[in-house]
């Protein structure tokens, strides 16, 4: 047998995972009958290169992310302090876990609240968090505010959660969806779920959220004090850690924030990631992945969202 030096075999072995990298356009046929949408803009050129830039992809809780960056900017304008308190009775305690969902209620200041819904993306926090913005439609204004287009917030997730299970505004107005789901006929609730896939509300565009990051990484959206806050608590994520953090080179610092949809027969409305990554090498990228309509398992799905991240850190 021939005798292959060590870095030689190593080199070789280099390139050949290179000639294999899949692109984008290929994870998003690898995606289907899903629909994947990805974004990836490298700072240092500010070309953006995807596929599906301009579809609209249920946001989920990565609205949380622009909420976060709203509230922000009223603490630089003096307006909202992070230490102001907020009081959350029992009654408005959300669907899902997180360090202020699990107390089942209190007061928490606004730097609690969005700590929670930023990094345990709490989504009691963020429900007691819309008022100080006027609510999801003032989110929406302030993305339009500050020329971000393609981004649609409309509903708290406690609406959102009961829209998409198709439970009627009439019924229980103060409770939650999952407590209700089970008094819903299956046709109601396969009726509700279709429609939330085809839905525009409470939805971006790659392009669109892009657009965003890059923003925010420029400096353009809110002050560098809040800038780096904001990005320390998505770098500080516990969700999410197989999807793109997954697919980037060891080392790469990755401040994110992640969605997910309900699953319903066999199909994940929402599976999406979207950060800034700063590589080992020096490059740092915006990269949008928003993926709906997925069959598969969530090993399978979240693995497509990590593809991207490898795709585009080969780039």
């Amino acid at each position: 047998m021939r005798y292959v030096p060590y870095a030689l075999l190593s080199l070789l072995l280099s390139f050949s995972s290179l000639a294999r990298a899949e692109t984008l356009e290929q994870i998003a046929d690898r995606a289907q009958p899903g629909i994947l949408g990805v974004a990836v803009c490298d700072l240092s050129t500010g070309v953006i290169e995807g596929v599906n830039l301009d579809h609209k992809f249920p946001l989920q809780s990565v609205f949380k992310l622009f909420l976060a960056a709203a509230l922000l900017d009223k603490v630089d304008a003096g307006q909202l302090s992070l230490d102001k308190t907020v009081v959350i009775k029992h009654s408005e305690v959300r669907d899902g876990s997180g360090p202020v969902a699990d107390t089942g209620g209190g007061t928490f200041t606004v730097r609690q609240l969005m700590r929670a819904a930023l990094i345990n993306s709490d989504n009691t926090a963020a429900d007691a968090l819309l008022p100080l913005v006027d609510g999801p439609m003032g989110v929406t204004i302030w993305l339009r505010q500050h020329q971000i287009d393609g981004i649609e917030v409309d509903r708290d997730e406690r609406t959102l959660a009961r829209e998409n299970n198709g439970i009627p505004a009439s019924l229980s107005p103060g409770e939650n969806s999952d407590a209700l789901r089970p008094k819903i006929p299956a046709d109601a609730q396969k009726a509700a779920f279709q429609a939330a896939l085809a839905e525009e509300r409470d939805t971006a565009t790659p392009r669109g959220a892009i657009d965003f990051l890059v923003a925010l990484q420029k400096g353009q959206l809110i002050s560098p004090q809040s800038t780096h806050l904001l990005l320390t608590w998505m770098k500080q994520a516990v969700t999410g850690e197989e999807r793109l953090k997954a697919g980037f080179p060891r080392k790469t610092s990755l401040a994110h924030k992640t969605g997910t949809g309900p699953i319903r027969y066999g199909l994940a409305l929402a599976i999406n990631d979207v950060g800034i990554a700063t590589l080992p090498d020096g490059r740092t990228l915006a990269i949008v992945t928003f993926l709906t309509a997925a069959p598969g398992t969530d090993e399978t799905r979240d693995a497509l969202l990590a593809a991207c991240a490898r795709a585009a850190s080969k780039r």
